[in-house]
């Protein structure tokens, strides 16, 4: 189908190629800004130094999120 990627093919190229490499913290502040809507809860995952933390925090900001969107757990 047009416009689309076929399996294994990325939707995103471009993206991928600019994280590629990337540090996890670094991962995570760009997913954070793109993703996450409070502000709160993105300044906190700004602040944590702790990368292991700070993923946790995240995965559970995304759990939250999906939780809100979806109304499933």
């Amino acid at each position: 189908m047009p416009g689309h990627p076929s399996r294994g093919e990325s939707a995103h190229p471009d993206l991928e190629a600019s994280l590629a490499g990337a540090a996890p913290g670094t991962l995570c502040d760009q997913i954070a800004s793109a993703v996450v809507p409070e502000a709160a809860v993105r300044q906190q995952l700004l602040e944590e130094l702790d990368v292991e933390r700070q993923l946790q925090h995240l995965a559970g900001a995304l759990d939250d999120l999906y939780t809100q969107l979806t109304g499933e757990r």
